[in-house]
């Protein structure tokens, strides 16, 4: 019996031993040239899954930057312009219309890993678009008095476009208010 449990601790101590050597060799695997010509299927096939995972987690993440640049830009003329409208004080002062919100790229969802044998299945490359800031909405408000006039529905158009809450806060009145908030006038 004590020899049977010498085998065993000897058996685990070689799996451990191959574990570690495995798992260095997936490591080293994923920065790796292509395997030779012959190379064992099961090494191409390692090294397609492990591609297909870094390419996609990259992508995603180039995507995601581009995005958040987007966001960045986008935030700095809203700001301008609500400093700008922040000095308004008379009725029929004109106002720094917001530009519309910047498209962002959609995330695309990864594919399924390739199947035993097959070539990886990369993304295509990522060149990311130039940012191109869009005019204002056509319903903006030329100036501070003017927002005083803009109906529910104009209100909710313009809610609408640029993705802000405050089309269920009550009466107009209080919808006005809102939307004067957001570009940075007080009524």
């Amino acid at each position: 019996m004590a020899m049977a449990f010498q085998d065993l601790a000897l058996h685990l101590q070689n799996t451990s031993t191959h574990l570690q050597l495995v798992s260095g060799s997936l490591t080293s695997l994923a920065a790796a040239p292509p395997p030779p010509l012959g190379a064992p299927q099961w090494a191409l096939d390692m090294q397609n899954l492990l591609r297909h995972e870094q390419k996609w987690d990259s992508h995603i993440l180039k995507i995601l930057h581009h995005n958040s640049d987007i966001s960045q830009r986008e935030q700095a003329e809203w700001n301008v312009a609500r400093i700008l409208n922040s000095s308004c004080d008379q009725d029929g002062e004109p106002l720094t219309a917001l530009p519309l919100p910047i498209p962002r790229i959609a995330v695309p969802a990864i594919p399924p890993a390739p199947a035993l044998g097959a070539a990886a299945n990369l993304p295509p490359p990522f060149a990311p678009p130039p940012i191109v800031v869009p005019g204002p909405h056509a319903l903006f408000p030329a100036d501070k008095g003017a927002i005083r006039t803009l109906t529910a529905v104009t209100l909710a158009t313009l809610f609408t476009a640029y993705n802000w809450p405050g089309q269920n806060v009550g009466g107009v009145g209080n919808q006005r208010r809102v939307f004067a908030h957001h570009i940075g006038v007080t009524l």
